[in-house]
């Protein structure tokens, strides 16, 4: 399990061991795959929000701009999981304005000077998208906070670098063979397909998390006790502005009341 996964389990256990009362309940369904909210708050059987995971120090989205060298200007790749909004153009003028230095930035890269209020409101939409309502971090406890106050909890920086880009389902072709390389780790385990979604159940200890299978690397993502979805990494790296967060503040307790109050 990655650190990343093992931080969203404890969040959601936290949460499940200190708010399911009554009609509430939470579900863990985001994992490792960044296009999914982390955490659903469920009341009366149905989804009511969801409640983002955010470590310390983290990332916090991200998209993909092209650079065209002809026009010496950025563009906004049609693979964004994102819709392009003020926020994007702003940080698109930028960038076109200093396109050599950005356009080789690498995969060291190049920070993005600019007010970090730029980077604060574009991600704050793109979690209001997703239905997300609140942010869950840790500093000398739990920190729980409604995204619209994201900027007074983080420190947000963003950089402009080469990422290979994240995971998928397996390609429905390649289940069968998945399946027997899985085995060859764990000989006991048992599998269930959920749409595109390829599950495995199993119960000896997790020794190796992932393997390598064609020109493809797979990983187990847990989704609980002894149950793991298996994911394909993409082999695709692209030019992404990405923003880094720090968390700053500790629990202010009328935010926190303002969470307890929305449940």
């Amino acid at each position: 399990m990655r650190p990343g996964e093992e931080f969203e389990i404890k969040c959601y256990e936290y949460l499940k061991h200190n708010y399911s009362v009554g009609r509430v309940s939470f579900c863990h369904e985001g994992g490792m795959d960044s296009t999914k909210s982390d955490i659903a708050v469920i009341k009366d059987g149905r989804i009511k929000f969801y409640i983002e995971v955010k470590d310390t120090v983290s990332q916090s989205g991200q998209f993909v701009l092209l650079p065209n060298e002809e026009s010496s200007t950025f563009v906004f790749s049609r693979r964004n999981h994102s819709e392009p909004n003020e926020m994007t153009e702003i940080i698109i003028e930028y960038m076109n304005s200093n396109f050599d230095r950005f356009n080789n930035a690498g995969t060291a890269g190049e920070v993005l000077n600019i007010d970090s209020s730029i980077f604060s409101k574009w991600i704050i939409k793109h979690y209001k998208d997703k239905n997300v309502r609140y942010v869950i971090s840790y500093k000398n406890g739990y920190v729980i906070l409604p995204i619209n106050k994201f900027a007074r909890y983080f420190d947000i920086n963003a950089n402009y670098r080469i990422k290979k880009s994240g995971s998928s389902e397996p390609a429905m072709k390649d289940i069968d063979v998945v399946k027997q390389k899985v085995k060859l780790f764990y000989p006991t385990v048992n599998f269930k397909t959920q749409g595109k979604k390829l599950f495995a159940y199993v119960h000896d200890p997790i020794v190796q998390d992932r393997f390598i299978l064609g020109k493809y690397t797979y990983y187990f993502s847990e989704r609980g006790p002894n149950t793991f979805e298996i994911r394909r990494l993409s082999n695709t790296y692209n030019m992404n502005v990405i923003f880094s967060i720090q968390l700053k503040k500790s629990q202010d307790p009328t935010d926190l009341a303002v969470f307890e109050a929305d449940l």
